[in-house]
């Protein structure tokens, strides 16, 4: 029986090869790399989560994307445009790109609403700037300022929880993803990375029919610190998690721990043995 694949494609417009997708255990976090599996504090040995194989399971189940081209980010005081009769600013603009020309003072816009005020924000703002990578087979504009409005999440109040965000931006992707039938994506975070400046909105998408299209990822970003930062090309953007689609029925009920298989459990729990989980408990059939 042949084993099932997920296939990572490219449009034919493209004009250079960008990283491939990979397995995930070749995306360790770094800080996970420098670690020691033992350490000794005051005399004592202690193990780390270096020896814990259900940690290391999740960075080594799926696979990787990583970023197709370097991205440039820049937090600045943006331009806010007011209008009469309302307390939130009807346009916040990156500086470094400036106002259009309708934006005057008392101007009337198109929906009858008058310019009142113009002003640098007090709150620095996230604006995405980097320049479409060479072969986009769409124009560089569209590339930088692909995005969702908040509106669409609404009931998140995202502009008070993560302040610098004007809109919920989006990484474009070029990769078109198939999965064989009965195969979905869980498209997330890469796992166990804590230091992060972008969120990813996490998300399932039935990839043995819809294939025909790239899936994109919408983001926000958690820095709030005035400045540029990067995600540099061959970095883990996201984490791709395949899996066959199930569905559980739930039971619950009580747990008898005098069968012989609680006793049997509880019985190689208390050795003293530290590779006891690997030993008796692991499934070998992660992907390498």
């Amino acid at each position: 029986m042949k084993k099932p694949k997920i296939r990572f494609s490219l449009d034919e417009s493209f004009t250079k090869a960008f990283p491939e997708p990979e397995r995930s255990i070749r995306f360790v976090p770094k800080w996970f790399k420098r670690l020691k599996e033992d350490f000794n504090k005051e005399g004592h040995v202690f193990r780390s989560v270096k020896a814990c194989i259900p940690f290391l399971d999740v960075m080594q189940s799926g696979f990787i994307i990583p970023a197709w081209c370097d991205f440039q980010f820049e937090i600045i005081k943006p331009i806010e445009v007011y209008v009469h009769g309302l307390a939130d600013p009807v346009a916040v603009v990156n500086p470094r790109i400036g106002l259009k020309p309708e934006f005057k003072l008392g101007a009337t816009l198109q929906d009858g609403t008058i310019i009142s005020r113009i002003e640098q924000g007090k709150i620095p703002k996230l604006f995405f700037t980097n320049v479409a990578p060479q072969g986009w087979p769409h124009d560089s504009s569209s590339y930088n300022h692909t995005f969702h409005p908040t509106t669409q999440v609404d009931g998140l109040n995202i502009t008070k929880i993560f302040p610098s965000n004007v809109v919920v931006n989006k990484f474009n992707s070029p990769w078109f993803i198939k999965t064989p039938k009965g195969y979905s994506c869980y498209f997330k975070n890469p796992p166990n990375v804590f230091d992060r400046k972008i969120e990813l909105f996490e998300a399932i998408v039935d990839t043995d029919n819809y294939f025909d299209n790239t899936v994109n990822f919408p983001f926000v970003c958690r820095e709030e610190k005035e400045g540029i930062f990067y995600i540099e090309q061959g970095e883990p953007l996201v984490h791709v998690f395949p899996f066959k689609r199930e569905t559980l029925d739930k039971e619950v009920g009580n747990f008898d721990r005098s069968t012989d298989t609680a006793k049997k459990m509880h019985g190689i729990m208390s050795f003293a043995d530290r590779n006891r989980y690997k030993k008796h408990f692991w499934s070998k059939t992660r992907e390498k």
